[in-house]
């Protein structure tokens, strides 16, 4: 096994604990907002991949970044050891002038993948507007 093949198989292992095929968001969404009120507290983001459409375009998205990072960093090892290199990621398809959809969608994949927020990238991304 190659080592880009193992680290894109340990990317699919990340995103693959998010799925919840079958699970409706919106009950999800509204034990979490049930929950919150008995605590008096925020709500906290309901997180998970319940879409195939989702889970599909997230891997294409993930093989693609370990795919231009291994192409730059080849002392990468591990698919942990290629998040410093997330924000330089989405930098270079901001510089390419993907729609700021895109851009949305590139950090939201990245965060599944590694189970954080997309904000925790320091990324500044580009305001969506239709």
């Amino acid at each position: 096994m190659s080592k880009k093949s193992r680290i894109i198989h340990q990317a699919l292992n990340n995103l693959q604990k998010q799925t919840r095929y079958g699970q409706s968001k919106h009950l999800a969404k509204e034990k979490a907002r049930e929950e919150a009120k008995k605590k008096d507290e925020r709500i906290r983001e309901v997180k998970g991949i319940y879409s195939t459409n989702t889970y599909k375009s997230y891997s294409k998205v993930c093989k693609q970044f370990i795919q231009n990072t291994l192409k730059a960093h080849p002392d990468v090892k591990t698919f942990d050891d290629c998040r410093p290199y997330v924000e330089e990621f989405l930098e270079s398809k901001k510089e390419k002038d993907v729609s700021a959809w895109t851009l949305h969608q590139y950090g939201s994949a990245l965060a599944s993948a590694y189970n954080c927020s997309k904000k925790d990238f320091n990324f500044e991304y580009t305001e969506r507007s239709r």
